[in-house]
């Protein structure tokens, strides 16, 4: 409950901004984390492969936690919806 609170405290206040331009750095910020975000997964990827090898604890397919990805893959999805609108909004606000 705390939780939910604190969560509609922080975005009540975002949601009354009419002008979605005053985000364009928020957006920008963004941009940059998860950039850097993929730069490290691929990074650590191949760190665990260059120490461990390829055969030995990484596998294609992981057949006990595969429905975890799915989640993953349709918030990843949905985000594009999201995104490339704000994206067209804040490189031509008219």
């Amino acid at each position: 409950m705390s939780v939910a609170l604190g969560l509609f405290v922080v975005t009540g206040p975002i949601c009354l901004v009419r002008r979605i331009e005053k985000f364009a750095f928020t957006h920008a910020i963004a941009d940059v984390l998860i950039f850097v975000t993929a730069i490290m997964i691929i990074v650590f990827g191949f760190i665990k492969v260059k120490d461990h090898g390829w055969g030995e604890g990484i596998v294609a397919f992981n057949d006990a936690t595969w429905l975890s990805i799915i989640g993953s893959a349709i918030y990843s999805y949905e985000g594009i919806g999201v995104v490339l609108p704000i994206v067209e909004v804040t490189e031509n606000p008219k």
